[in-house]
């Protein structure tokens, strides 16, 4: 879902009397501790709806939204994305607001084009769309996952003012890239709010200089593109900022087409950048990043074992990883799952359950082929 669209006739409307020293507008967020970032949106006055706020994608809403709210949609196009390319189709929308609509502490995005896309992780009661690329370019947008906090600030009035690191970066379409270091080696990083599954994803241009590997390879989940798949690892350091993580969990692609084949060394996802406060100051070609209490702490990653894709009403299992707890409960590739009481879980929900410490003891439904049994999953640090 990445693509660089040219924005015409774009300007932000600000909310009302506000000091130069404050965020012009702020928006609380769901899943700060989980590395998500869910916000609420009000598109063309309607509202609101729950939208991922993607550092990594440009504005997208989903095809149902569109034809709830009655937008024209049109055109064709490819765009490259996780898992490979999809087309897509066009449509304007006359506003996207965000912020705090209990006060109207809030900026508005008029008359705007947004991708459109159908099905994908539209489903099952998740959030409708995507925001990010669009906002980021035109205000400085500061990420506080332990407060679970966006706040949005007028970029021709802000200056840095804390005591993190300041990190150049390179605009390649519509990646923020940022300069880092992986075990010594130098590398160039896009920053991807969106990926909430995967810690660190090395893309092949990087593994082919470094000769990174692995002996074992999984299905790591779905993009828009399609399934993914990479060799699982750990690599000894991750180095941004004078800030070191250590041993981040690693996927490094298999994948020969979409934006893993892209000509970069690979993508930071949430569960690395919630370890920091970020500021977006991408007007003036910066970031800079504070670490906050989760910083050094255990990163997160599932701890069953299982890979699920939960776009629809049960989650089909996609994969199964060798000695996990998915593995020891007899879970195999195609079952599929749903919580324990028999309904459907929401892929937040999934990620909300299968993520949480080890030794906790999780029961899900199992249905295979065609019978159904209730397990037991005692989770882990399985890899």
């Amino acid at each position: 879902m990445r693509r660089y669209y040219l924005m015409l006739c774009f300007f932000i409307v600000w909310g009302m009397g506000l000091r130069a020293a404050t965020p012009v507008a702020s928006a609380s967020f769901s899943g700060g501790e989980q590395g998500r970032i869910v916000i609420q949106a009000k598109i063309n006055g309607k509202g609101p709806y729950p939208f991922v706020f993607d550092t990594g994608s440009i504005n997208v809403i989903s095809l149902d939204l569109a034809n709830t709210l009655g937008i024209p949609v049109s055109g064709k196009q490819q765009i490259s994305a996780f898992g490979g390319s999809l087309e897509t189709a066009s449509a304007t929308v006359d506003s996207i607001t965000v912020g705090d609509f209990k006060t109207s502490d809030t900026i508005t995005m008029p008359h705007t084009n947004v991708t459109v896309i159908g099905g994908g992780p539209f489903t099952n009661g998740g959030p409708v769309g995507f925001l990010g690329w669009e906002f980021l370019t035109k205000v400085v947008v500061e990420i506080d996952y332990e407060h679970n906090q966006l706040n949005f600030y007028d970029p021709a009035k802000y200056t840095y003012e804390g005591s993190g690191a300041r990190l150049p970066v390179t605009i390649s379409g519509n990646f923020i890239l940022i300069p880092a270091r992986i075990d010594g080696n130098s590398a160039t990083l896009e920053l991807d709010s969106g990926n909430e599954n995967s810690a660190l994803v090395l893309f092949r241009r990087f593994i082919k200089k470094t000769g990174l590997h692995s002996d074992i390879e999984a299905v790591t989940g779905y993009g828009f593109g399609g399934l993914t798949r990479a060799m699982i690892t750990h690599i000894r350091s991750l180095e941004m900022g004078g800030y070191k993580v250590e041993s981040a969990l690693t996927n490094l692609s298999v994948d020969e087409t979409g934006v893993e084949a892209a000509d970069l060394d690979g993508n930071v996802g949430a569960p690395i950048l919630r370890e920091f406060t970020w500021v977006y100051d991408i007007p003036h070609q910066a970031v800079f990043l504070e670490p906050n209490k989760w910083f050094r702490k255990p990163e997160l990653d599932d701890h069953s074992g299982v890979v699920l894709d939960s776009r629809g009403g049960a989650a089909k299992v996609l994969f199964v990883y060798p000695n996990s707890p998915a593995e020891h409960a007899a879970i195999k590739v195609g079952d599929e799952l749903m919580g324990s009481d028999g309904w459907a879980l929401t892929s937040d929900e999934w990620h909300d359950l299968l993520d949480a410490a080890p030794g906790t003891v999780v029961s899900v439904r199992v249905t295979h082929a065609g019978k159904s049994r209730t397990v037991a999953l005692t989770l882990s640090n399985y890899f």
